[in-house]
């Protein structure tokens, strides 16, 4: 199936991420961080952008997000922070790193 309806939530976008989206041909709507997405009529799929911040302060966008994934209406994704909202409407927890993520791109050394 081909998702060319797109509802991106903003929490921070990069434009490069809309450039690509519309260089595949997908019809993009951007609404805020507290808007109500779910009211946004017709939508192939969901996409929760990154940003700054911790995602436990997001809690009208958390409550949506748990709406969306229980009517498994329709694929929702995430990049970066997306992740995060996604996995604390699903019920898990997350806490904000002092110095930001590392990931496997950017190695720790202890």
């Amino acid at each position: 199936m081909l998702y060319t309806r797109l509802v991106c939530v903003d929490v921070g976008m990069k434009f490069n991420q809309l450039r690509c989206f519309f260089s595949c041909g997908i019809e993009v709507k951007v609404v805020r961080w507290d808007n109500d997405f779910l009211m946004e009529g017709n939508y192939d799929s969901l996409f929760i952008n990154n940003g700054p911040g911790d995602p436990a302060t997001l809690k009208a966008t958390l409550d949506r997000l748990r709406t969306a994934i229980e009517a498994a209406k329709t694929p929702i994704f995430g990049i970066c922070l997306g992740h995060q909202p996604l996995a604390r409407a699903a019920g898990a927890e997350t806490t904000k790193m002092k110095f930001g993520n590392r990931g496997h791109n950017i190695p720790c050394n202890t």
